[in-house]
């Protein structure tokens, strides 16, 4: 219901204006007015299988 609220407004108020006067977050009716896809995180890397940054290299083990 805000949406449509906030989709109507916004030709007369902008967007800010808009989500300000309805109440509604500006980042959610962005979110969820999104044009692009949402962007992919990374497989997170197991703990074991990750190079730990203070560990021995090879030459000093």
């Amino acid at each position: 219901m805000t949406d449509q609220a906030v989709t109507q407004l916004v030709p007369q108020l902008g967007v800010r204006a808009a989500c300000e006067a309805v109440g509604a977050a500006q980042a959610s009716y962005y979110r969820r007015h999104r044009q692009s896809p949402a962007a992919q995180c990374p497989e997170p890397i197991p703990h074991r299988q990750r190079r730990q940054p203070r560990a021995l290299s090879a030459a000093e083990q």
